[in-house]
């Protein structure tokens, strides 16, 4: 009976996870199904000089040019969350994206004002 009751619970929560990740943009450790395919491109600004893809590569672990399978607002989180720990210099990073190849748009994060 203990065992049963263990099992509900645990697919329960499963459930309940994916149906709350349904109505959120981060789709972090869950099995909800996302349905948009983002193309992006990141430019990287460093003290005001353009970075090549290669250095984006290497700060943010993520091709500069690329197909983001997921919400692209991981990618945001992903920039801002890095930049926000580490970043001791003027960044300026503007990520442009489409998502299914309809809606451009860009994104933008610096850590300094103007």
């Amino acid at each position: 009976m203990v065992k049963r009751f263990v099992i509900i619970i645990f697919f329960s929560v499963q459930c309940l996870g994916i149906i709350n990740n349904l109505f959120v943009d981060y789709k972090l450790y869950c099995w909800a199904p996302y349905d948009q395919i983002c193309t992006y491109k990141i430019e990287l600004y460093l003290d005001g000089q353009l970075q090549t893809d290669e250095a984006v590569r290497k700060r943010y672990h993520v091709k500069a040019r690329g197909r983001e399978n997921r919400s692209i607002n991981n990618l945001f989180l992903l920039v801002e969350d890095l930049e926000n720990r580490r970043s001791k210099e003027k960044v300026k990073t503007i990520i442009h994206y489409a998502v299914n190849g309809i809606s451009h748009d860009k994104w933008a994060y610096q850590n300094f004002t103007q």
